[in-house]
């Protein structure tokens, strides 16, 4: 595949994910599904659109945000009583805010799910011979030119500081994803 850029990839992410939930939406309309299990069905539907092949490359919080609120209406729509008026009415009215609504329909944040899928392809990377492009490419060994002076988050930022907040030694990375079982524990 190509890369068509930041921006134009979180619209095509955000314009598949729309397309998905006009059909998921048609179909829960009135289902006599439980709340839960409508909330699965938008996650296996409409959020893996949104997540396919997000592992490999590095995310802006505002995209993740951006995409997480499109999520939120999502579930929204959900989460709410049928006929008690507004959703965010009823959020306000029963002191809910999304993150206790996410919790309440038992879905992860998006945020976490990218980011679980990052250092899953992390190991996978590290696991890489050396003289791969993609392993020299991902932890910023390969020879990139210098011709602008604006500094930009590159991938290797990006993976040094989910290491980190994982409490782990950047060091001990390489070490701990040469063995598959010890990186799930890690995880």
């Amino acid at each position: 595949g190509s890369y068509i850029g930041r921006t134009k990839d979180v619209e095509q992410r955000e314009l598949r994910m729309s397309k998905s939930w006009f059909m998921v939406k048609k179909r829960l309309r009135k289902s006599k599904l439980t709340k839960r299990t409508q909330a699965r069905v938008i996650e296996g539907c409409v959020e893996s659109t949104a997540l396919f092949d997000s592992a490999v490359r590095p995310w802006h919080a505002s995209e993740i945000h951006s995409m997480q609120r499109r999520l939120d209406r999502c579930y929204s729509y959900v989460w709410r009583t049928k006929n008690q008026g507004p959703t965010l009415m009823q959020l306000q009215h029963k002191g809910v805010n999304y993150f206790k609504m996410r919790e309440e329909l038992g879905i992860r944040s998006i945020r976490q799910k990218i980011e679980k899928r990052s250092l899953e392809r992390l190991g996978h990377v590290l696991r890489m011979d050396d003289s791969r492009l993609t392993k020299k490419v991902t932890l910023g060994w390969y020879p990139v030119s210098k011709t602008t002076n604006t500094r930009t988050p590159t991938t290797l930022m990006y993976w040094k500081k989910l290491v980190k907040e994982m409490g782990m030694d950047i060091g001990d990375v390489e070490y701990a994803s040469a063995d598959r079982q010890r990186w799930k524990n890690a995880i």
